[in-house]
């Protein structure tokens, strides 16, 4: 976002709300559920998206198309926490395309990786060039997901987000 103050009101509010569970719905549907018209809709949507408000848009694969292929949870501990190690790990992590979900946490260890790959040749190479051979790391342990019940990156907005700083 940018470093000047955003006012959000609660029109902008529905329409953030509408549009996280369905990016795709057209402006006469969201006229259905906001009350405004299409354009002025489609001119709000602009504005959010050029002031940052909406970060990025995304496709999410049906579990069809992604049948067969291995989800996991890596939780990984660092060796040290020195900035540098810590900066060029997390440098190596945003490279890799298998990672889905990258997060710095507090507790026991430092991040939590969902990773999605083919097989489990895919995944020992993943380990074996992001995590044993990075002397930043201590140890990680990976927990494969048996099923995914939910799966959004929607959160929601109420009237006390109607102004962002």
């Amino acid at each position: 976002m940018q470093s000047m103050s955003i006012k959000l009101d609660k029109i902008d509010i529905e329409l953030l709300n509408a549009i996280q569970s369905d990016n795709q719905v057209g402006a006469e549907k969201l006229a259905e559920i906001v009350p405004l018209s299409p354009s002025a809709i489609m001119r709000r949507l602009r504005r959010l998206r050029a002031d940052g408000v909406i970060a990025y848009e995304a496709a999410v694969l049906s579990k069809e198309i992604l049948r067969g292929r291995l989800s996991a949870f890596i939780s990984v501990q660092l060796e040290r926490h020195q900035a540098a190690a810590s900066r060029k790990f997390l440098s190596g992590l945003l490279k890799c395309r298998e990672i889905q979900l990258c997060a710095e946490v507090t507790g026991s260890v430092d991040f939590l990786l969902l990773v999605t790959v083919r097989s489990f040749d895919d995944l020992n190479k993943l380990t074996a060039d992001l995590l044993e051979s990075n002397p930043a790391v201590h140890r990680y342990e990976i927990s494969f997901a048996k099923a995914f019940h939910k799966r959004t990156f929607a959160v929601p907005m109420e009237d006390a987000d109607c102004v962002v700083a």
